[in-house]
């Protein structure tokens, strides 16, 4: 599993506990492995962070499966699965704590291309006014996220976009869509009110028309600052991100965020 260990960009001490931990328990991490192909993740519901860490690693096997069955390059594989030691630095290290999330990755549905992430995603959010949408629910689309990690450059993203609609056309041309969409703290209209015109948010907002808000704060303030604080005057200020959202929520204003679509004939 040395190649699959490499893909998931884990920091080299954690690295080192787990080749540890797989000499110790391998034939325990690829029968779990086998038993999320077969059945799906929840065998790992009860285990430790580390235990699912393992079967992750081990699970990438038949992900490249997948998409050598697909024709995905393997530089994909490697830079989707590169997530892996993103959650795991956000879990201390300790192994991996969010393998929901990550499972759609090892199922190949979602894909790393570029700056940005795609995931195949039937838009069926109950709670969505679909008269403000120009499809319909349930319909196929595809979901963009945004990796932490790196800034977020308005080219960059553009060229993402334009190398994912070439890579859902040649890859899954079967899986038809015609909008990608976007639900974040980072698309929130009101954030034009601490942050400037320039910043690199607010202009990868412009790429999206704005649907809806959800005055939410719970996700942008733990995006932002990490926990949620009773008192908003004990938020920290080490960013100019940070000082300009304690700022505004100080004086009466509200984080949340927006739904937004880019249609796929306009990239």
């Amino acid at each position: 599993m040395e190649k699959y260990i490499k893909f998931a960009g884990l920091d080299f001490d954690l690295e080192k506990r787990l080749i540890e931990y797989i000499s110790s328990h391998e034939k325990k991490i690829n029968s779990l492995a086998e038993k999320c192909k077969k059945h799906g993740f929840s065998c790992l519901a009860r285990r430790s962070d580390m235990m699912r860490l393992a079967v992750c690693i081990a699970y990438i096997k038949y992900t490249e499966g997948s998409y050598k069955e697909l024709g995905i390059d393997e530089s994909i594989l490697k830079d989707t699965m590169s997530d892996i030691g993103i959650w795991c630095r956000n879990n201390d290290n300790k192994g991996l704590k969010n393998y929901p999330w990550i499972k759609n990755h090892l199922k190949a549905e979602l894909f790393k291309i570029g700056r940005l992430q795609y995931q195949l995603f039937n838009c069926n959010y109950v709670t969505f006014d679909y008269s403000k949408l120009p499809f319909k629910k349930g319909e196929q689309t595809v979901f963009i996220h945004i990796p932490q990690g790196a800034p977020l450059i308005k080219s960059e993203c553009i060229e993402s976009l334009k190398t994912a609609k070439e890579f859902f056309a040649k890859h899954l041309p079967a899986y038809k869509f015609d909008y990608f969409v976007c639900k974040s703290w980072l698309l929130y209209k009101d954030n034009c009110r601490f942050m400037k015109p320039s910043s690199n948010i607010l202009q990868f907002q412009t790429l999206f028309e704005i649907a809806f808000t959800d005055h939410t704060d719970s996700y942008a303030i733990e995006r932002i600052f990490g926990k949620k604080q009773f008192n908003k005057k004990r938020y920290a200020e080490s960013t100019s991100l940070q000082k300009g959202a304690k700022e505004y929520m100080i004086n009466g204003g509200k984080l949340g965020e927006s739904f937004g679509y880019i249609p796929l004939n306009k990239i």
